[in-house]
């Protein structure tokens, strides 16, 4: 589990957040996020097995 605060909220600060986290938390099941719309595709493309 982990919690990030960046000043921007868009595609590039999505994907270097999940990069970072994917090494340690590999397996996830769920990620949970505030469902902005900048988040999706990331999500989806990075995580294909996981619930959002």
């Amino acid at each position: 589990m982990d919690v990030f605060l960046q000043k921007r909220r868009n595609k590039r600060a999505a994907i270097r957040f999940l990069f970072r986290n994917l090494d340690f938390y590999s397996k996830s099941h769920v990620i949970i996020t505030d469902n902005l719309r900048s988040y999706t595709k990331p999500i989806k493309a990075m995580c294909k097995n996981t619930e959002h």
